[in-house]
């Protein structure tokens, strides 16, 4: 994925209905009750890696 999103842009879509949702600070989401259609938000990914 490194070498295709330095030349691409990478677009993601997720459900935000879950019920934990509103309480995510950060990290990765998880959420086994939200439904894996149906997405109603869409980001676009700018960036890679960890830092720190």
């Amino acid at each position: 994925m490194l070498t295709w999103i330095q030349d691409s842009t990478l677009w993601v879509v997720m459900n935000a209905i879950g019920k934990g949702f509103g309480d995510y600070k950060g990290g990765i989401y998880d959420e086994p009750t939200c439904p894996k259609t149906d997405g109603n938000h869409a980001m676009q990914v700018v960036g890679y890696g960890v830092e720190g």
